[in-house]
């Protein structure tokens, strides 16, 4: 593990017990656009990378037949795992730009504030990768107020929609298809 990843786990597994606390009604708006995206819709398999303390995997578990939450930091596994508190559930600590899944193993992949628009085109494909033909991406990504998503963002391929979550953060949906490959 780099420095800068080792110093992001330690920064999160101090913060876990006070995440929501501290971010709970940022990330709850969050939420609510990303499950208004979701819908009804019923997944087999739905990862959420970075998942943090679980917050948004727990209301997204009748919408599959397995979740699963990834993150970084152990202490945020073992806040996510208790909040939730279901067997439809499994937990894994991974980076997300070295997810531990087989091509094409989810229907659905959601990321909320994880993605900085400048840096983490590996971490993109990597959800990418593991996602199957005609699988949703929904996630967030970070901008500066300078940057626009078409200029200089993670240039997603065809996204089917872009809703600014605040001049800083914007919501993406992209279903994977012939042109969104991890190589292109």
């Amino acid at each position: 593990m780099t420095d800068d990843r080792a110093r992001i786990r330690e920064y999160y597994d101090s913060l876990s017990a006070s995440y929501e606390e501290l971010y709970g009604k940022e990330q709850a708006k969050k939420h609510k656009e990303v499950l208004s995206l979701v819908g009804k819709s019923r997944f087999g398999v739905l990862v959420d990378v970075g998942c943090g303390p679980g917050a948004i995997l727990g209301r997204l578990t009748s919408n599959s037949s397995l979740t699963v939450g990834t993150d970084i930091s152990p202490e945020m596994l073992r806040t996510a795992r208790m909040s939730v508190g279901n067997d439809k559930t499994e937990f894994v600590m991974a980076e997300c730009s070295a997810l531990p899944f087989r091509n094409e193993a989810s229907d659905c992949v959601i990321s909320v504030s994880l993605l900085k628009s400048d840096s983490d085109r590996s971490a993109l494909l990597e959800m990418v990768r593991i996602l199957k033909p005609g699988g949703t991406l929904l996630g967030t990504f970070f901008h500066s107020e300078e940057t626009t998503i078409a200029r200089e963002g993670l240039q997603l391929p065809h996204p089917e929609m872009r809703i600014p979550l605040t001049d800083k953060e914007t919501l993406f949906l992209v279903r994977k298809g012939l042109s969104l490959e991890a190589g292109q």
